[in-house]
């Protein structure tokens, strides 16, 4: 089962692509259904294959909810056939869905028996095959929404530093509001640099009115993070947007998992990842570190308040653009997901 990831996945696509494109490729059509591409380049390194990745990879739903699970496909040959199979939740069996052949998969009124379900997609074309799938998770109760596209400066703490664990001087990390350029409106601008050398440079953006206390609505069962994300200068494909939060006095982030990168030429909304879990997150360079037997951090109805916010990072700043590079954040949300 493919539901947690290294990397994002398109740019592991990416690099299948680029990959080719050095083989020889003289010509990369879109499909524009995102079916295959069209190519020529000799037949020793370019191979038929088709791909798929289904999103999101997990999803959580309320009780008598519908939830929709689709198929991306790519390749150098037109997909023929499509199937579902479902595999019941601890089972590694996936047994096909009769009539679920088209590119996306709807579960009507999903149920505590869909709960860690996993929905997987295959498909083949002109003798080759992939396969991908998806996660449902269930809750018996609606999520607990926070959300904020205004970021104004009573309403965010933030704190920097760099890849090294070093601290981060003021000329190094800028956070600011912006009046308009958003989408729309307002939004959270962070500038990096400059630097003498290329550095990994992050912020952590604590968000002080989204608090959510376990002890007093329920035990945490996963979160959804969605922000709209864009690079203004710079290597975009450097800098992303992640999951971020406080518990005590320790923040944990999802970054590697789960990374929003800005590399688009416009604001865009990350909704491929979703339902991220505790496991999900690690400890950031502060607060002691977790002892045995601890959880850390703590999604049980015993656990501390949690505060939640957003990790932004760049990987790179360009020296060849004054060593700086910007990227904005807006329309920030967090969904809390209840067992």
């Amino acid at each position: 089962m493919k539901v947690e990831r290294s990397l994002p996945r398109r740019w592991a696509y990416r690099g299948l692509q680029v990959a080719i494109a050095a083989g020889g490729v003289a010509a990369i059509v879109g499909s524009g259904g995102g079916g295959f591409f069209a190519i020529d380049c000799p037949s020793t390194i370019c191979q038929q294959y088709v791909y798929v990745n289904v999103e999101p990879l997990r999803q959580t739903a309320q009780v008598g909810q519908n939830v929709t699970f689709r198929g991306v496909t790519s390749g150098t040959v037109p997909v023929q056939q499509y199937q579902w199979c479902r595999a019941a939740p601890g089972s590694s069996t996936c047994v096909a869905i009769p009539g679920a052949t088209g590119s996306t998969l709807t579960v009507q009124n999903a149920t505590l028996a869909d709960d860690q379900a996993r929905y997987e997609l295959t498909v083949t074309g002109s003798g080759t095959s992939h396969t991908d799938s998806g996660q449902l998770l269930v809750s018996t109760a609606p999520a607990v929404v926070f959300q904020d596209g205004e970021f104004l400066g009573a309403g965010w703490a933030w704190s920097g530093f760099v890849g090294s664990g070093q601290g981060v001087p003021s000329s190094a990390v800028r956070v600011s509001r912006q009046t308009s350029g958003g989408n729309p409106g307002a939004y959270l601008a962070i500038e990096y640099g400059p630097l003498s050398s290329a550095d990994r440079l992050l912020a952590a953006h604590t968000s002080l009115a989204a608090t959510y206390d376990p002890g007093q609505f329920g035990a945490i069962y996963s979160i959804d993070f969605r922000a709209e994300c864009k690079a203004f200068s710079g290597y975009g494909e450097r800098m992303s947007v992640s999951p971020m939060l406080k518990q005590g006095a320790r923040t944990y982030t999802a970054w590697l998992r789960h990374q929003h990168y800005c590399g688009e030429p416009g604001w865009t909304f990350e909704s491929v990842f979703g339902s991220i879990v505790v496991s999900d997150f690690a400890q950031i360079l502060d607060g002691p570190p977790c002892g045995a037997g601890e959880a850390c951090p703590d999604f049980s109805a015993a656990g501390a308040p949690i505060t939640f916010g957003m990790h932004t990072v760049n990987d790179y700043v360009d020296p060849g653009a004054a060593g700086v590079a910007s990227q904005g954040v807006d329309n920030w949300r967090v969904s809390v997901w209840r067992r």
